[in-house]
């Protein structure tokens, strides 16, 4: 697990696009503190996010459980996104 502390708002912006950068799939957001899950990573990574931060980490938050809802109803559904298969076509397929 890796802490990284931001003593200022740049430091914590290159933190943010760091992570950015690395496809975030999962933020944790408190009031000081995020936990974020990234690929191969295996386990979370915290840090302490500026104040300014906290605005764009709620964004972030809000987009990745907005794709985790969608994600349940396909499955739910039954059907997955073609976009990875190599079937050419951009229809849904049944499971």
């Amino acid at each position: 697990m890796e802490l990284v502390v931001a003593q200022n708002s740049h430091e914590a912006e290159l933190i943010r696009d760091g992570l950015h950068a690395a496809k975030i799939r999962f933020v944790e957001q408190t009031d000081e503190e995020s936990t974020v899950l990234v690929p191969g990573a295996g386990r979370p990574t915290r840090f302490f996010v500026a104040e300014a931060d906290v605005e764009r980490a709620d964004e972030v938050l809000d987009d990745v459980e907005d794709q985790l809802d969608e994600a349940e109803e396909e499955a739910e559904d039954g059907f997955l996104n073609d976009d990875d298969d190599d079937d050419g076509d951009d229809e849904d397929t049944k499971r």
